[in-house]
């Protein structure tokens, strides 16, 4: 697979599938690829960053989100991990990096919380809010 390509939803829906049933990859493993990748991509990109905030939805791509927190502040990042959405939602992956999460004393915050916090100094927010379940219309939303 090329690296420098764009996947649709559907042709990655196969592809997971595919190495979790085909190949009996864990989509657990599969998410802390991801992960792994994403923080190695956020350390290119901005060298410098120390401060994430990282943003979880409710749905597998907060699993990623989890597992990006653990991996930087596994790095002595300091890391705000954020909660938006029900965790009843969430599926067993997500729910066991969120378990891994809290056994490294990372505690996830509700956004109301994150939002009156004035002392939050973050260098880089992360958006694992959505991911290839998200459906319906998009809705305009405002950060006061």
């Amino acid at each position: 697979m090329s690296s420098d390509r764009l996947y649709t939803a559907q042709e990655i829906r196969v592809m997971d599938r595919t190495l979790i049933v085909d190949y009996g990859i864990r989509g657990l493993t599969l998410m802390a690829r991801a992960a792994d990748a994403a923080v190695a991509k956020i350390h290119e990109a901005f060298p410098e960053a120390s401060r994430f905030c990282i943003l979880c939805g409710s749905g597998n791509n907060a699993g990623d989100g989890y597992l990006v927190a653990s991996k930087l502040a596994s790095k002595a990042h300091d890391v705000t991990l954020v909660q938006v959405g029900d965790v009843d939602k969430l599926g067993q992956d997500a729910l066991s990096a969120r378990a891994h999460c809290l056994s490294l004393g990372l505690k996830p915050r509700a956004w109301d919380e994150v939002l009156q916090d004035a002392a939050l100094e973050v260098d880089l927010f992360v958006d694992a809010l959505l991911g290839l379940g998200a459906s319906g219309p998009q809705e305009p939303h405002t950060i006061a």
